[in-house]
């Protein structure tokens, strides 16, 4: 008794990340990756479609050669269409304050690295670039990534430790919380801030007590106690009156 199996696939919507998209459908981050031949610089586009696996159709029973020749039996049965199955990713009940803004830019967001820097060679400015767009890449794929204090993984993170993650994946290996972090690297002001740059605030204790990583065009993304990992611009009232600097790590 044959059984035909169909392809689940997910499409896209506003709102979507890797890490829902596997949560909603009872698989791990590494698994959606494998079976859409993802890596950490891919970015989910609005439309595409996502594999999520394959599902047996009920085995198909056929006359039995040994049943009665006056009283056979026939199973009518429908082939499984060609097309996929769309399979539509679950939502929170309520969904995240921003959460749909924020997601909209990330799925269509190109990751194109800025200009390069005048002040050094081609070759260190390729290289300062490439690593900054790899840095961005892997930030965005924890939005929607809940927070949890001391947490380094898509199963949570804390804001340092989301930082931690990101760049450690990239092969920098940082100090584990904020105030630490904010020691290493060089010192960039606000006007020369370039994706990959880590951003920091003095939120509830004194010195650097939050951590992002800056986007370009004013955003950064970051830990949020609130809301999880989420797309913030620095011009906001609450980060603007918090912030405390910013460090480039490679240069």
């Amino acid at each position: 008794m044959p059984a035909r199996a169909g392809t689940l696939v997910h499409t896209v919507v506003a709102g979507d990340t890797l890490w829902t998209i596997a949560r909603a459908n009872n698989l791990s981050v590494s698994q959606v990756e494998a079976l859409n031949h993802l890596t950490d610089a891919s970015i989910l586009q609005i439309g595409q479609s996502i594999v999520l696996g394959t599902t047996q159709a009920a085995p198909v029973a056929h006359p039995s050669h040994k049943a009665k020749a006056t009283a056979p039996k026939t199973v009518a049965h429908h082939a499984p269409s060609s097309r996929p199955q769309a399979l539509a990713a679950r939502r929170p009940a309520t969904p995240e304050p921003g959460a749909a803004k924020n997601a909209v830019w990330v799925a269509t967001h190109t990751g194109q690295a800025p200009a390069p820097p005048t002040s050094v060679s081609f070759e260190v400015a390729r290289r300062i670039l490439a690593f900054d767009e790899r840095v961005t890449h892997t930030a965005l794929r924890y939005i929607g990534v809940p927070y949890v204090w001391g947490g380094t993984s898509f199963g949570g993170v804390d804001c340092s430790g989301f930082v931690y993650a990101v760049f450690e994946h990239n092969g920098i290996y940082l100090p584990r919380t904020a105030d630490s972090q904010f020691e290493v690297g060089r010192p960039v002001s606000t006007t020369d801030l370039q994706p990959g740059d880590l951003v920091f605030f003095q939120t509830y204790a004194p010195g650097a007590s939050h951590v992002g990583i800056y986007l370009g065009g004013g955003r950064f993304v970051h830990a949020s106690a609130s809301d999880g990992v989420r797309i913030d611009e620095l011009s906001m009232d609450y980060y603007a009156e918090r912030y405390i600097g910013a460090r480039r790590l490679i240069h």
